[in-house]
């Protein structure tokens, strides 16, 4: 009788130690469920396969919605108060809508129709 709950015992902790780290590992992806069945099943070769995995789709866009709000909220203030603005066709970042030159890249761009700029020596 001892054998077996031996036998239960093992088991019992390879399962909690296998797929538990296997699905802390996947966690950090969003895949906890695959991180659990390969840790069960390979053990520390599930591990590694899990480790390896991309993230899900979820998580990916979650990551990528991160993303974009940190941006949005580390973005400078716009210095263009009063003036029209218009997206750089290279770089999307917001520029004067008479610009020839993007600030942020430094490519050339086709001033808007109607907002080219004037210059003081223009008429001499």
């Amino acid at each position: 009788m001892s054998a077996i709950w031996w036998i239960e015992i093992v088991i019992l902790l390879w399962v909690v130690v296998g797929g538990g780290v296997g699905m802390l590992i996947g966690a950090q992806i969003g895949r906890e469920t695959e991180g659990f069945w390969f840790g069960l099943l390979l053990g520390f070769i599930g591990w590694i396969v899990v480790a390896l995995m991309g993230p899900s789709d979820t998580e990916r866009a979650a990551r990528q919605a991160e993303a974009i709000n940190l941006a949005a909220r580390m973005s400078p203030p716009s210095t263009t108060e009063g003036s029209p603005t218009r997206s750089c066709p290279w770089c999307a970042e917001d520029i004067k809508a008479a610009a020839r030159l993007c600030r942020y890249c430094g490519r050339d761009v086709d001033p808007v129709a109607g907002e080219q700029p004037t210059h003081a020596n223009a008429d001499e």
